[in-house]
C-alpha cells in the first residue's frame, strides 16, 4: 500500500536555498531517484519571509470585509480573495462598495467588490465606499405591493406606477394615491400623482401607496372614498357640486369614473344593445 512520508526542515534564515533530492530503495535491492540524475541534479525551494496585506476602507472602515480590516499574514506567492458586501448602517441608509484601489501585490484599482490575486510582497488593499439611500416603495393595505431601490446621495429617484386595482381576500382595493414620508403626492389640482418622480435622495425615502376599498364611503354622500381621494385628495367635495363646470356634478362623475377636474372628461351616455331578431312565418294548416 502506498505510504506518506513527512520530512521536517529546520528553520532557515530568510534567502536561505535548500537543496534536496530524493531516494527511494526496496527490499529486494531496487532503488529509485528523483531527479532521476540526483545528487547531481537538486530540487531547490528557498526560505521566503512572509507578506503582509494591511486592509483599509475610505472613508471609513464599513462593512464585513474578507479578509477583515487590518493586517493579515500571508505565505507569499498564494491567492487572496477579497471582498466586500455591502453595509447597512441605519434604516434606509447604506454604504456600498464602489471600488478598490492597492498598492504592492494588490492591482492598482477596480470597479468591483470582490476580486483574486496573488501575494509575493508587503501590500495594500483600500475598500472605497458610496453612501446610499433606500426609497422604499410599499402599500396600505400592507401586502399588496413592495419594492426597494438604492440611489447615491443627490440622485433622483422615481416610485413604480401603481396598480389601479388590486385583489384582496375578495375585496377590490382601488389606489388612491403616494404617500411620499408622510405627505401626499398630488398635481396641482389636488389628484394623485402615479408615478412619483423627480425624487430627491438627500436622506432615506418612504413611499406608501394608499388603497381603499371599492365601496367604501364614510362621508356617506354616495361616492366612493377612493375616487374623492384619487381626484380631491379629501372628502370634502360635495355630490352636487360641479368641480371643472362641465355641467356634470360629481356624484354623476363618481358613477361613470370620470375626471372631476377636467371638463373634457364627461360621463357617456348609456350603451343600449340591441339584439337582431328572426322572423319567422308558419301558415295554419285547417
Amino acid at each position: 500500500a502506498p505510504s506518506i512520508f513527512q520530512v521536517q526542515i529546520p528553520a532557515q534564515p530568510v534567502s536561505t536555498v535548500i537543496s534536496y533530492y530524493l531516494i527511494a530503495s526496496s527490499s529486494n535491492g531496487f532503488t529509485a531517484r528523483h531527479p532521476d540524475s540526483a545528487p547531481a541534479v537538486l530540487h531547490q525551494f528557498s526560505i521566503k519571509p512572509d507578506a503582509t496585506l494591511r486592509i483599509l476602507g475610505s472613508p471609513a472602515e464599513y462593512g464585513a470585509v474578507n479578509p477583515a480590516y487590518g493586517t493579515a499574514v500571508y505565505p507569499r506567492d498564494v491567492f487572496v480573495t477579497a471582498s466586500a458586501p455591502d453595509a447597512n448602517v441605519a434604516p434606509h441608509v447604506r454604504y456600498s462598495c464602489s471600488g478598490w484601489s492597492g498598492s504592492g501585490s494588490v492591482p492598482s484599482g477596480g470597479a468591483s467588490n470582490a476580486f483574486s490575486f496573488v501575494i509575493g510582497r508587503n501590500s495594500t488593499l483600500k475598500w472605497e465606499w458610496e453612501k446610499r439611500y433606500e426609497l422604499a416603495q410599499e402599500s396600505l393595505p400592507f401586502g399588496l405591493c413592495a419594492s426597494s431601490a438604492w440611489y447615491r446621495v443627490g440622485a433622483t429617484a422615481q416610485t413604480f406606477t401603481a396598480t389601479a386595482v388590486l385583489p384582496l381576500n375578495g375585496t377590490n382595493f382601488y389606489f388612491t394615491g403616494w404617500m411620499l414620508d408622510g405627505i401626499r403626492q398630488s398635481n396641482g389640482l389636488g389628484i394623485a400623482l402615479n408615478p412619483v418622480s423627480g425624487i430627491v435622495m438627500n436622506t432615506g425615502r418612504v413611499a406608501v401607496a394608499v388603497h381603499l376599498p371599492e365601496t367604501e364611503d364614510n362621508d356617506l354622500d354616495g361616492m366612493a372614498d377612493w375616487w374623492e381621494q384619487y381626484y380631491f385628495g379629501d372628502l370634502d367635495a360635495g355630490p352636487d357640486e360641479d368641480a371643472d363646470g362641465d355641467w356634470y356634478l360629481n356624484w354623476e362623475e363618481c358613477e361613470d369614473r370620470t375626471n372631476p377636474q377636467d371638463p373634457s372628461s364627461i360621463p357617456g351616455p348609456p350603451v343600449i344593445t340591441t339584439i337582431a331578431q328572426q322572423l319567422v312565418i308558419r301558415s295554419l294548416g285547417k
